[in-house]
């Protein structure tokens, strides 16, 4: 029989919270020692409104197990939850099924759960949509970095050249390619404070998407676009 594995105090965000047999939660938390870990939290959906684990909150959880899925066994709150509204909900909705989808359980990243405290740090101030934009570009480049799909930039790009970028090929020159050379070289060398190099980072995240994920498209980025969609409805 394996022994019994009991872990306390780990900083911890939850990704995903649903109901789980008749009275319990299924929990998947992004650890800072532990990576992705699979909980249950018996008896939550009983207990008092408010009291069980929420998303967008800091924690330290506790938890017990043997196999897969652990039993939680404690949820200590550690000040309070991000607030965020609009569209961020949604980019907050993508990261975390970005990580339910890339991370296996059990394979610990300290620098993506860094990366995820700063980004939801970004996510909930008050700098702007363009600073948000950057968290979000951050975030999936160190995504990528840190599951070793991350591109090199290879030989110096040509400022004013025109440049494409897809899996295959990685960076070829072309007349009328979708990138400058220089929104192109910012990207790969993760310098995203420009409109331009945060659309080329985006191109080339999304030429490694099917590595991180496999063929089955992520859900929110569709939600994102019936949001916006129902914004321009008239009412």
């Amino acid at each position: 029989m394996s022994a019994v594995e009991r872990v306390r105090d780990e900083p911890a965000y939850l990704l995903l919270r649903r109901p789980y047999r008749d009275s319990s939660l299924l929990l998947e938390a992004l650890t800072a020692a532990h990576g992705r870990v699979g909980l249950v939290a018996r008896g939550a959906r009983a207990s008092r409104r408010g009291s069980s684990p929420q998303l967008l909150q800091r924690y330290l959880l506790a938890w017990q197990r043997r196999g897969e899925l652990g039993t939680l066994t404690g949820a200590d709150a550690q000040g309070a939850p991000w607030l965020l509204g609009g569209e961020r909900v949604v980019w907050m909705w993508y990261a975390n099924e970005l990580l339910l989808r890339a991370l296996a359980r059990d394979d610990p990243h300290p620098d993506i759960f860094a990366a995820y405290v700063a980004l939801l740090e970004a996510l909930a101030g008050a700098n702007g949509e363009e600073s948000a934009q950057t968290a979000l570009r951050r975030f999936e480049w160190a995504l990528l970095g840190a599951l070793g799909y991350q591109p090199s930039a290879g030989e110096l790009l040509d400022p004013e050249g025109r440049y494409d970028y897809d899996l295959q090929r990685g960076v070829t020159r072309s007349g009328d390619g979708a990138f400058f050379g220089a929104a192109l070289d910012a990207a790969l060398h993760g310098a995203l404070d420009t409109a331009p190099a945060r659309a080329a980072a985006r191109a080339v995240f999304a030429a490694h998407l099917p590595e991180l994920i496999g063929d089955r498209p992520l859900q929110t980025p569709a939600m994102l676009r019936r949001l916006r969609t129902i914004r321009k409805e008239p009412s």
